[in-house]
């Protein structure tokens, strides 16, 4: 399910640009990195990681790479920042931007999270 929902929704939004990765991570039985040609701040390409859950639906996250290298004042403000713009949780300690969808949002939210990260990579 998870091969088949990302390869549609990425040839629908930007299927020439994205490239996918499968492999299995802790307790997702399925799971992908996602890589992007766009150069965050640190002129890195984009990637996002992207689990199936045990219920179906899908976690898109970072693994708090974007925000790792901010001091805790500016975090916290790209935090609420981001929770405002894109609905996006940040976990406080680990850092990590993370959107959950169900298989009927996927596309928009990897739409959404793409964005998200593009906007938030960028930013000194």
């Amino acid at each position: 399910m998870l091969e088949t929902a990302i390869k549609e929704a990425l040839q629908k939004a930007t299927g020439h640009l994205l490239t996918v990765d499968f492999f299995r991570s802790g307790s997702s039985p399925k799971s992908a990195i996602i890589s992007t040609p766009f150069l965050d701040r640190h002129f890195d390409g984009i990637h996002f990681y992207l689990e199936e859950e045990e219920d179906g639906s899908y976690l898109f996250h970072d693994d708090g790479y974007y925000l790792s290298d901010y001091t805790d004042e500016k975090a916290l403000y790209y935090r609420n920042k981001l929770n405002f713009m894109f609905c996006a949780e940040v976990d406080k300690k680990s850092r990590r931007i993370q959107m959950r969808c169900d298989a009927d949002d996927f596309d928009e939210t990897i739409r959404t999270y793409l964005t998200m990260l593009v906007f938030i990579a960028t930013q000194a």
